[in-house]
């Protein structure tokens, strides 16, 4: 039962990974409107 509880955390923790890393890609593709003028300028 220990080393489920271990694998849930596991994979808790990857699945959180993937999620914050999906939020920065979407942050990236779809930045605030605050960072639009930023984006725009870094891209040129």
């Amino acid at each position: 039962t220990e080393s489920d509880g271990e694998e849930e955390i596991e994979t808790v923790s990857i699945k959180d990974a993937l999620e914050s890393l999906d939020n920065v890609f979407n942050f990236l593709v779809h930045p605030p409107a605050g960072f639009n003028c930023d984006a725009s300028t870094v891209s040129t």
